[in-house]
């Protein structure tokens, strides 16, 4: 498949923003220990509203949406970390291949300690890892270990892919792309350089 660098970065910039722009149909809670309690129930969509200061607070995160539903969750800030805890997917719950984290503000993300067991759309944000484990896709600006490419970046990425249903058409590399870093980022910055130039 040819794929253009400038295009795709397009593509995902203007995926995030529709996305971050949905009405949401589901609730998140963080309550005490701060355990974030996500719950959908629609048996197709479900719309979650999340700062990134929440998901940075909360240790444990219970996920809770009708088997085969898609969960997006919309995370708005300039920021967000995925530390100190857990992500359950609880009972009835959708699949990890179902479930989208949407950055559609942040300029960093922190992939800690805690596995986001989702994918992350992130497409304006350097991503850190550090000691962490991902089961998802990840398409962010740029990646780098805990100390932006010093070496010590331990996270493993484990090939598991966005399968849910969103209401605009995924685009086509997206099975092609990222099943574990982000190479976003060199599209990102290719698109910059031919604008500035």
């Amino acid at each position: 498949m040819v794929s253009s660098f400038a295009g795709d970065a397009t593509t995902y910039t203007n995926l995030s923003t529709s996305l971050g722009a949905l009405a949401a149909n589901g609730t998140a809670v963080l309550g005490a220990g701060n355990t974030l309690t996500i719950t959908g129930t629609s048996s197709g969509l479900n719309v979650i509203d999340l700062t990134g200061s929440t998901l940075t607070q909360s240790q444990t995160i219970n996920i809770s949406a009708p088997v085969g539903s898609t969960v997006l969750i919309n995370v708005s800030g300039t920021s967000g970390t995925f530390q100190n805890g857990q992500v359950f997917e609880n009972g009835s719950t959708t699949a990890t291949g179902m479930v989208l984290y949407n950055f559609f503000q942040a300029t960093t993300v922190n992939l800690s300690t805690k596995d986001p067991e989702g994918s992350v759309l992130a497409p304006f944000a350097g991503v850190i890892g550090s000691n962490g484990q991902m089961h998802g896709q990840l398409i962010a600006d740029s990646y780098g270990g805990s100390s932006l490419n010093d070496g010590t970046d331990t996270t493993q990425f484990d090939n598991s892919l966005f399968t849910g249903t969103l209401p605009v058409p995924l685009p086509a590399t997206l099975p092609l792309l990222l099943s574990g870093a982000g190479m976003l980022g060199a599209m990102i910055r290719r698109r910059r350089r031919a604008q500035a130039g």
